[in-house]
């Protein structure tokens, strides 16, 4: 071959697998799979977690700053899964209530936004426009 060129390619996760061949004949059929990160029944087993944090397309670190203040460090992966994000939302927590909301301004893979968090936060949820959950995260009180 006179040009080497190289391939990559992704498999995306699927939360259950349709496409086994097994179990679809019998009178106790499941049209549902039990295989994946969600039961027969669509609730999230652990691995459903584990499969969201891997699939979010921000990293977060959490720093203090000298007055005491704490801030967010939102970077968009530069890794699988890579895609711009926009119109994304955070939602500051406590206790389940809704502290404060921002728009998280629109980012490509390798950009980073720095956020204050509310000093009564002690959670975040990262949300797309739909209103999908894509990361949650207790913050150190």
């Amino acid at each position: 071959m006179k040009n080497s060129q190289k391939s990559a390619g992704i498999i995306n996760f699927c939360l259950n697998d349709y496409r086994t061949q097994m179990g679809e004949q019998g009178q106790y059929q499941f049209r549902r799979r039990v295989h994946g990160s969600v039961d027969i029944f669509g609730e999230p087993k652990p691995s459903y977690y584990v499969v969201q944090e891997v699939c979010s397309p921000v990293a977060i670190l959490e720093r203090n700053d000298e007055t005491g203040g704490t801030f967010l460090c939102l970077s968009v992966k530069e890794t699988l899964p890579c895609y711009l994000i926009e119109d994304y939302e955070i939602i500051f927590r406590r206790e389940g209530e809704v502290i404060a909301k921002s728009i998280i301004p629109t980012l490509k893979p390798g950009e980073t936004w720095e956020v204050q968090v509310p000093k009564q936060a002690n959670s975040i949820y990262i949300v797309r426009p739909n209103g999908f959950l894509v990361k949650e995260m207790s913050l150190r009180v």
